[in-house]
C-alpha cells in the first residue's frame, strides 16, 4: 500500500526535501520521488554505494537528515529506504511505501508530521493512500 502526495509549490523542490526527512523516520516505510535520479541504481534489494550517483544522493541524503543534529542514518536503514518498486508516481510527486498495510491511526501520524515537515515551505498538498 502506497501514500502518494501530490504537492504544489511554490518551492516543490524544499517541500520533497521535507518529505525525505519525514520517510527517513518513518522505519515503516521506504520513499520514492520526482527528483531521485532515474539511474539510481541497485543490485537486488541493495542499492550499489560504489556507484557515484548513488553514493551522491545517499550523500546527500545523510546532510540533510543530520543537518543540525548527530543523528546519522544507518547505513542498513539507506538500503531499506528507497523503495524497490520503482516509478509508480504516475501524476504524484512523492510516496512513501507501506512495509505493512496501515492502520487509520498510522495515516494520521502521517498527515500530522507532513503538515509540520511543509509549514515552512510554501508548500501545500494532498494524499491519496491505495
Amino acid at each position: 500500500m502506497k501514500s502518494y502526495i501530490k504537492l504544489y509549490g511554490p518551492a516543490v523542490m524544499k517541500g520533497l526535501r521535507a518529505l525525505e526527512k519525514v520517510a527517513v523516520g518513518m522505519p515503516e516505510c521506504s520513499f520514492w520521488h520526482v527528483a531521485i535520479p532515474d539511474n539510481l541504481p541497485y543490485l537486488g534489494h541493495e542499492y550499489v554505494f560504489a556507484h557515484p550517483e548513488a553514493e551522491q544522493y545517499y550523500s546527500n541524503l545523510q546532510l540533510a537528515f543530520s543537518a543540525g543534529s548527530s543523528v546519522e542514518i544507518p547505513r542498513e536503514r539507506l538500503h531499506k529506504m528507497i523503495s524497490k518498486s520503482g516509478h509508480t508516481l504516475g501524476d504524484y510527486d512523492f510516496f512513501f511505501e507501506w512495509h505493512a498495510d496501515p492502520t487509520w491511526q498510522q495515516i494520521e501520524e502521517l498527515i500530522e508530521k507532513i503538515d509540520e515537515a511543509l509549514k515552512d515551505t510554501g508548500c501545500t498538498y494532498t494524499i491519496t493512500t491505495k
